[in-house]
């Protein structure tokens, strides 16, 4: 199961490292050390806003858009204005405002020497190249429907089926509960490999699509790479109280 570091650099053929580099003016190296620095924080970005109502089916709702497909699959769709414009929105969105945004850039800038102004040009086409990446994953595996249904119905209609929508919490509560035992389980302890020897964290009695789907996207949004020591160890924690409306 590939994790988001890997889906990045098997982007536009295996290319996408040196099309990064290309596009920002960096060398092949520097693109790699700004990947690496970012993709933690967007693995706990994506993570924590996929555990807030109705964050879940904005990621689906984006990861079924066809321009992060084209951006995955072809180095100039991912030069595209177009691409900027939604990649932008999309991190907005899971990291809460603009400003966290270039906290991330900020950060990342420190512990790789890249300008920040750079990293945050970078960050959206590097979302949306993952968010198509994922998304080609899971339609390669069988699971475009499960997809598609999260994007046009939100969680209730799937928790509903699983027998699981008088939860306490509702459905976003049980998957927020499933995503919690995906993503603590497994956090900083998948390498480059993409090996862990993390359990799933995924309840039984599920319908098997059902529990396909959410293993899938929780091993598919571990970051793949590990976070400097203390860099935005308090993550999570920042994105959730913007996300539940306690700052701007």
């Amino acid at each position: 199961m590939f994790n988001l570091y890997q889906i990045l650099t098997g982007a536009q053929g295996g290319q996408a490292l040196d099309n990064l580099a290309e596009r920002f003016g960096l060398t092949r190296e520097q693109a790699d050390s700004a990947v690496k620095a970012l993709m933690p924080a967007l693995s706990t970005a994506f993570m924590t806003k996929a555990m807030h109502p109705g964050g879940m089916q904005d990621i689906a709702g984006a990861m079924t858009d066809d321009q992060h497909k084209q951006a995955y699959a072809d180095p100039d769709a991912a030069a595209a204005p177009e691409t900027q414009d939604k990649g932008g929105n999309v991190a907005s969105s899971i990291f809460g405002n603009d400003a966290m945004v270039q906290t991330v850039a900020r950060e990342a800038s420190r512990y790789t020497g890249i300008p920040e102004d750079t990293l945050q040009q970078m960050l959206p086409v590097i979302i949306s190249m993952v968010l198509g990446g994922v998304a080609t994953a899971m339609h390669n595996q069988g699971m475009g429907g499960w997809l598609s249904q999260i994007a046009n119905s939100g969680l209730g209609n799937i928790f509903g089926q699983a027998g699981t929508a008088g939860a306490p919490g509702g459905a976003g509560g049980m998957f927020g509960s499933i995503l919690g035992g995906l993503f603590g389980g497994q956090q900083g302890q998948t390498a480059d490999d993409g090996t862990t020897g993390a359990s799933t964290g995924v309840p039984g009695g599920l319908p098997p699509a059902v529990q396909a789907g959410m293993e899938a996207f929780g091993k598919m949004f571990q970051p793949g790479v590990q976070g400097q020591p203390g860099q935005m160890s308090n993550l999570g924690d920042e994105i959730s109280s913007i996300l539940s409306g306690k700052r701007s």
